[in-house]
């Protein structure tokens, strides 16, 4: 596949600068309605969740940071069709999508404060591991 081995050599590439910098690739949380501004619903949910740990597999990286299953992308079946709205609050993950203060924003696809606030933990604490792991080697 010619998209995987392009972003491959992406990440191998900036990888290996003089600098060093670790580099960390992110499954993108699931899209909850089909066709969410245009975005084909079965690459988000279906294809990113795969090849996003390919290309970090594929360049040595530590992992993917996994924001599609913290939103609750494995569990799909769950999903309300049609989407999130503030009477599916109990569904999959829609409480990271719609909230009653930000009713406007149940559009599918951007998280909320609460989603926003849930991703921005997870890659603290992913981000936070590494940094406190290059101090130690360094230490050392």
């Amino acid at each position: 596949m010619r998209i995987l081995s392009v972003q491959i050599e992406l990440v191998k590439t900036l990888g290996t600068t003089a600098a060093g910098p670790e580099v960390f690739v992110m499954i993108p949380p699931p899209l909850m309605a089909a066709r969410a501004y245009g975005m084909n619903e079965t690459v988000i949910n279906t294809v990113f969740p795969t090849l996003v740990p390919e290309i970090a597999s594929a360049g040595k990286l530590r992992g993917a940071i996994d924001i599609f299953n913290l939103f609750g992308g494995s569990d799909s079946r769950d999903f309300p069709p049609g989407g999130c709205t503030l009477q599916t609050l109990d569904k999959a993950k829609c409480g990271y999508y719609c909230s009653a203060s930000q009713s406007w924003q149940c559009d599918q696809c951007h998280p909320d404060d609460a989603g926003y606030a849930a991703m921005a933990e997870k890659v603290a604490y992913v981000v936070g591991d590494a940094v406190a792991r290059a101090k130690e080697a360094t230490a050392a």
